[in-house]
């Protein structure tokens, strides 16, 4: 039977950081945020420089979604990282994507 739900794809959201605090705080908000938009994702938080290197990721941490790089080098406020995830996930007629 299809499960329609299933199908659906999940935003894909990669978050690039150390194991420093800064690294850890971001990521944290990034998970959060997610989770308050109500937007399922696939996170996955790379930490190995053979990572940085693929992806062409020179300051930590960094965020990529869907292919995209969004953010790097310091920690925005929640705000700012909030307004960079909505536009991220919002299609052009402002519903939300539902991944």
């Amino acid at each position: 039977m299809f499960n329609a739900a299933a199908a659906q794809p999940k935003a894909d959201i990669k978050i690039f950081g150390s194991y420093c605090h800064r690294c850890q705080v971001f990521k944290q908000a990034v998970e959060q945020i997610v989770q308050e938009l109500a937007n399922e994702a696939q996170i996955e938080c790379l930490s190995e420089i053979s990572d940085f290197e693929k992806y062409n990721v020179l300051y930590l941490p960094a965020l990529w979604v869907n292919g995209k790089l969004l953010f790097q080098g310091g920690v925005p406020s929640a705000k700012k990282l909030k307004a960079i995830l909505e536009k991220a996930l919002t299609l052009n007629d402002g519903s939300t994507k539902k991944f």
